[in-house]
This record gives C-alpha cells, structure tokens and sequence, in this order.
C-alpha cells in the first residue's frame, strides 16, 4: 500500500477499507483498552525499571496484535523481528542475512496465520480480510504482504 500510487494504492486500500472502518476499530476499543491495563499492571512497583522495555516498545507491537486478531503473546516475538527488519530502511544498511532472516520468519507467520484464518476464521480483522470475496479483495500473497506492512509499521 505505502509504495503504490494510482489505481494499485486505491485497490490495496480498499482491502482494508472495511476491517479499518471507525465503527469497526470504535469496537475494539474496549479490548485495546484491556491491553494497555494489562501491560501498566506488569510494571514494577516501587524501583527503577526500563520503560521502553517494559511499556513503550510493548504497547505498539500489542495494540497491533489486538487490532488485528493475532496473540498478544506473539507480539514480542514479531516486535523483535520488525526491529530487525528495519535495520534495511536506516542507513548504514548492514545485517543482510538478519534482515532476510526476519523477512522470511514474519512471512512464514503472516502466511500460517492467513491459512489458519482460511481453514478456521475467527472474529478478527484477518479473517475478514481472507474472507473478503469482493471486487476489492487482495490475492494471498498481496495480502500477507499488507498485513506484514500493518505489523510493521504498527510496531
């Protein structure tokens, strides 16, 4: 979705059009809301601790985890190789083969949780996305590729 123009961004969008509506995500708010409690619970009392380790690098990666239907226990898993993976967009560029190897795992997970979706759908944002058989719907790679790109830009 991020590197088309034109008619390409406007399909790829429209995919998602529907599962990102307002009254949709307004749904969510509820257990998004459960999330951010539960990590704030998790923080030590009393002592010094890490924030961005226990709070501001979780939030993200949980609340896309949420928003999407995936596990949120997954989301430390699939954060570490965003953060991974996004050592190919700063320059110096280096760790070719940790990139590649983040790339693939995010795939692999990507594609398993699609077909997962295909074989048993849930009340989640990928089932409707797999499950979507209009004129806007999204080929199964197109769309493990823009569910990775929701994953990362969202951790």
């Amino acid at each position: 979705m991020l590197m088309t123009n034109g008619d390409d961004h406007k399909h790829r969008r429209g995919a998602f059009a529907r599962v990102f509506a307002h009254p949709v995500l307004r749904q969510k708010r509820g257990r998004v809301r459960a999330v951010a409690d539960h990590i704030i619970a998790d923080l030590p009392r009393g002592e010094e601790f890490d924030f961005l380790a226990l709070c501001a690098s979780r939030i993200p990666a949980e609340m896309i985890a949420e928003v999407l239907g995936l596990k949120t226990e997954d989301s430390a898993w699939f954060a570490g190789h965003v953060y991974r993976l996004s050592n190919c967009l700063v320059p110096p560029y280096s760790g070719h083969d940790e990139v590649e190897a983040s790339a693939e795992a995010l795939y692999d997970f990507v594609a398993q949780t699609v077909e997962d979706r295909r074989q048993a759908p849930q009340d989640d944002m990928i089932s409707m996305l797999v499950a979507d058989e209009s004129d806007r719907s999204l080929e199964t790679e197109e769309l493990i590729y823009q569910i990775m790109g929701l994953i990362l830009g969202g951790s």
